[in-house]
């Protein structure tokens, strides 16, 4: 099965295409390109690069920057629900965290420099292990001697 949409430019480019009225065939022929082109273009199988885009731009009598706008645009419609799978993803281990008890990074940060101060040393990197194996985020403790000499 093949990849279909990859490139959201040739969405884009369908769509242009359809309102100009042009068939394939008939975009192919202005744009001196092959059918074969234009089709994977428009299933986004393939992405058009700088002279075949421009003489597609110029078959459907259409700036690049207007393409280019529409391209963005699609683009970001297809990022959506990934980024709204992600947000909801971040949100579900936010509240798994917030319910294991285990502090967020800025709250670790805050209790490391409240321990390192209690600690009588500010920004004991001693102090910043033991906070940390304090609340329980599997690192293993090791305990330094001081130097004997």
């Amino acid at each position: 099965m093949r990849a279909v949409n990859v490139y959201p430019i040739g969405r884009v480019i369908l769509e242009w295409r359809e309102r100009r009225g042009f068939t394939q065939e008939e975009l192919a022929a202005r744009a001196c390109l092959g059918v074969n082109s234009i089709g994977a273009y428009e299933r986004g199988e393939r992405k058009p690069g700088g002279e075949p885009l421009a003489r597609i731009c110029i078959a459907l009598d259409v700036e690049p920057e207007t393409l280019f706008v529409e391209v963005a645009r699609a683009e970001a419609d297809a990022l959506k629900p990934l980024i709204e799978k992600v947000r909801n993803e971040q949100g579900q281990e936010e509240r798994q965290r917030q319910s294991s008890g285990v502090p967020k990074g800025s709250d670790l940060f805050l209790l490391a420099a409240r321990v390192s101060r209690a600690s009588g040393n500010p920004g004991s990197l001693d102090a910043v292990v033991r906070l940390i194996s304090k609340v329980n985020l599997g690192l293993p403790i090791v305990e330094r001697k001081p130097d004997q000499g």
